[in-house]
């Protein structure tokens, strides 16, 4: 027997690519510190790798097989709202294919009450008196109270506010103190407090 000195030596190299997931708030800022879960199936149930958007508000996973994958976000921060929705990546040979992906803030509303400050003086409607909620000097929203003296505000960014009675029902005096009020954040998935 003697060896060839020709020969062909056939290899196939697999094919792979990547997923750049690109985090930001509604209001376009990136966001870092984001987690995702990259799934090999739709309900999310099992995991090939997690990962963290960096300080640019991206995260790009390792080489991915030529598939069909699914993210989801795992954890997000403050003042964000985890979202559930599943976004399916077709991964394709060679390329990076990006995913922007937006999280909406949570908000707060204010409750407002009136009472009639002398119940001894009857049982009066409390309707129409109006209320303005105040972020710094600003004024962002007016709330009027039903019959029984409530009313709520239309969601509001979280931080801190003062409202202020502009227009007391009719017989009864106008309320000039002011009440400071502060919409925080209760968790990321509390959408509002």
């Amino acid at each position: 027997f003697k060896p060839s000195a020709d020969g062909v030596l056939r290899m196939t190299t697999p094919a792979y690519g990547k997923i750049k997931i690109v985090k930001s708030g509604e209001d376009g800022k990136l966001l870092p510190g984001v987690v995702f879960g990259v799934y090999s199936d739709s309900a999310c149930t099992k995991l090939v790798t997690k990962l963290t958007t960096g300080s640019d508000g991206t995260a790009t996973t390792g080489d991915l097989e030529l598939s069909t994958f699914y993210v989801k976000e795992i954890s997000t921060v403050k003042p964000y709202i985890l979202s559930s929705k599943v976004y399916p990546v077709k991964v394709r040979a060679s390329e990076t294919i990006k995913v922007d992906i937006s999280n909406e803030a949570a908000k707060g509303k204010i409750n407002i009450r009136k009472t009639n400050a002398d119940p001894a003086m009857g049982d009066y409607s409390l309707a129409g008196s109006v209320f303005d909620i105040y972020s710094g000097d600003k004024k962002v929203t007016s709330v009027t109270v039903d019959a029984s003296g409530k009313g709520t505000s239309e969601a509001l960014d979280l931080g801190n506010y003062v409202v202020k009675e502009r227009q007391a029902s009719s017989g009864f005096a106008l309320n000039k103190k002011e009440y400071a009020v502060t919409l925080s954040y209760d968790g990321q998935t509390v959408p509002i407090v």
